[in-house]
């Protein structure tokens, strides 16, 4: 049995081609032929492969033993220890590793079985309660506002058309304020907290009877929702807008960022969470359309309208649980720079011969921070 995790911080700590290496291996045990220890003695090995000159620096723990921060050059000698896994229970040794202002958190060893991939991601769950929240909600928020508030048809169908456009246009600006300022995993827990704070607040305006207008007198006079009333409802919806604004962009990115593409392991690891993520979206919307909008309808609109609160609520707990083990790439900037610069040498260059093998002279720039792969040169678009 020998457990080998290459890559491990590949893309995270250094995008170049070199990376750590983690190696955990069964030593011999000359006790074993006399039985005195029926459990295998193993070995775990890190040595620092990044580009010359970086120090990795790393705190690895069980639940029973702190091996310690240590710091390990380029080069240098790498960091050893052994121990017996635990006869009762499952014994597993996580690592932090750190290089510069970037840091990440894995599992190096679980019982006697192979960990390769960099941490699990709870970011498809995420989403998953965000749009059963979201759905949930609007699938049934026409006849909600006809109903409960009162509201005309016309009145209800253009809130409904506002909240659904601004939505789309909010992903954009999540999608900018993410990549330029914050990053990813500050956008995605501000944005899940706000979906929660918005659902609640929607769930409260038919949960409190002071939230919502009178139900329609016998002779079909009804009674229109007060300027607080409005204004609380309009607050929960705007602030389901700043969490789908936040939560849509960035999840799938975030998802794949803690996955190295250049390994095997991280391939595999990538195929599954898109397999999740569309399985989990699809579940999603099936039971938004189903069994919520029967409980909103037949049974009492402040459960239907309070289990996609509990589940949003349910999503900020996961998230946060794993905030230890998440891999956070932070923000790079503004993608409208490099848009506005090809624009700007395009126009300047305009009248420029093209060459017979242009392929030769292209700009090969890549950030030192990227992760994309790099795409072939094409005609297809001349």
């Amino acid at each position: 049995m020998v457990l080998i995790l290459f890559g491990l911080l590949g893309n995270f700590l250094n995008p170049a081609p070199s990376t750590s290496t983690v190696a955990a291996a069964p030593l011999p045990d000359i006790h074993r032929a006399s039985n005195i220890h029926l459990v295998p003695k193993w070995k775990v090995t890190i040595v620092n492969n990044l580009t010359p000159g970086k120090i990795l620096t790393t705190h690895c723990q069980s639940r029973d033993d702190d091996i310690g921060v240590h710091q390990i050059p380029v080069g240098g000698p790498p960091q050893q220890w052994s121990f017996r896994p635990r006869v009762i229970g499952i014994t597993v040794f996580w690592c932090r590793f750190s290089k510069d202002d970037f840091y990440a958190s894995m599992e190096v060893f679980r019982g006697d079985r192979r960990v390769d991939i960099p941490c699990d991601f709870y970011g498809h769950r995420n989403e998953t309660f965000e749009k059963l929240g979201a759905i949930g909600t609007l699938s049934n928020l026409l006849v909600y506002l006809t109903t409960v508030f009162n509201l005309k048809s016309i009145t209800a169908a253009t809130m409904i058309n506002v909240f659904n456009g601004t939505t789309n246009f909010g992903t954009l600006v999540g999608a900018f304020l993410c990549d330029t300022y914050f990053g990813r995993y500050k956008t995605l827990g501000f944005a899940t907290i706000a979906s929660f704070v918005g659902l609640l607040a929607i769930q409260l305006t038919a949960a409190i009877p002071e939230f919502h207008p009178p139900r329609c007198a016998a002779q079909g006079e009804c009674k229109g929702p007060t300027a607080g009333q409005m204004a609380f409802l309009l607050t929960g919806l705007g602030l389901m807008i700043v969490g789908a604004g936040g939560v849509r962009p960035c999840n799938l990115a975030f998802g794949v960022d803690q996955f190295n593409p250049k390994t095997e392991s991280g391939k595999r690891g990538i195929d599954s969470f898109f397999s999740w993520y569309v399985f989990t979206f699809t579940f999603a919307q099936m039971i938004s359309v189903t069994l919520i909008v029967y409980v909103q309808s037949k049974v009492s609109w402040a459960i239907g309208l309070g289990i996609p609160a509990m589940l949003m609520f349910l999503a900020c707990v996961i998230y946060f649980v794993g905030t230890k083990i998440y891999i956070k790439v932070k923000a790079t900037g503004s993608p409208f720079t490099g848009v506005a610069q090809v624009i700007v040498a395009a126009i300047k260059k305009r009248q420029l011969k093209p060459l017979d093998q242009p392929w030769f002279s292209l700009f090969k720039y890549i950030p030192p921070k990227s992760i994309n792969s790099k795409l072939p040169y094409t005609d297809q678009f001349r």
